[in-house]
């Protein structure tokens, strides 16, 4: 099972991005329960610092969270975000986030 598939894999991956200060915050998302999308990079790729490529049928409304280091050494935050893609934008340091899907 890959580290994003499992929630426990996905807060090691945060904490040793933040651990080596390789990012300031993670998006995490729900990916749908089937083996065509057992890696996020199945369902979304990364083509410049604003633009993705989405798997075309992956639910646009599904969980997504944006974690960011906890105050104490080790420990995480984590926040619900409204939809998806809602900090992409802030992520990527860019204005829009385009994601093709078609």
């Amino acid at each position: 099972m890959a580290s994003e598939r499992h929630p426990s894999g996905r807060d090691l991956d945060a904490s040793i991005l933040f651990r080596n200060r390789q990012a300031s915050r993670v998006i995490a998302i729900e990916l749908p329960h089937s083996h065509a999308s057992c890696t996020w990079t199945t369902v979304m790729t990364m083509l410049d610092v604003s633009t993705f490529i989405s798997y075309p049928y992956i639910d646009k409304t599904c969980g997504s969270w944006t974690i960011t280091p906890g105050d104490e050494s080790g420990t995480l935050n984590m926040s619900l975000n409204r939809t998806c893609g809602d900090n992409w934008p802030k992520c990527s340091r860019v204005d829009h986030v385009t994601v093709l899907d078609d």
